[in-house]
């Protein structure tokens, strides 16, 4: 029982050791924890100047984001390009009056849908101009037909 005694004692006093000696480096330990957090706090802070920065990066970019044609509101596409006549009804007529079209009836003709679709979603990603869009009078029509019906193309 004895050795048990001198064995339990010895563990106390070397924990005792221990723990006095955790105290007197206590200031120590006290300023390495401090300076941790201190290089922490500036961590976040650049890291949330660089969010910032980003951020406002991103904001930038989908203000000058490209915006739908079709399936969009009106008003914000007549404000955006400073006109006041859409795009595809603006393309169409044109071309109409190109033509000199006397004809009736040109609305009753479908063109393919697939050409339908490719020409609204260049005029969605704005890759074509009233220049640039040189598509048969039925695809134009039919186009005008879809956005004069308010109609998404999907």
């Amino acid at each position: 029982m004895s050795e048990i005694e001198n064995k339990v004692n010895s563990a106390r006093d070397t924990v005792e050791v221990q723990m006095h000696t955790f105290l007197s480096r206590e200031a120590e330990i006290g300023k390495i924890l401090l300076k941790y957090f201190e290089l922490k706090r500036e961590y976040h802070r650049q890291a949330a100047e660089r969010l910032a920065n980003e951020e406002s990066k991103f904001r930038q970019l989908l203000e000058s984001a490209i915006s739908p044609v079709f399936g969009a509101e009106l008003e914000p596409h007549l404000n955006r390009t400073g006109a006041k006549i859409a795009l595809p009804i603006r393309s169409c007529v044109c071309r109409l009056l190109q033509l000199d079209v006397c004809e009736e009836g040109l609305f009753r003709v479908a063109a393919p849908t697939l050409k339908i679709k490719r020409l609204a979603s260049l005029m969605d990603t704005e890759d074509c101009s009233d220049e640039q869009v040189t598509f048969e009078l039925l695809l134009k029509l039919n186009l005008m037909r879809v956005t004069n019906d308010n109609a998404v193309i999907a």
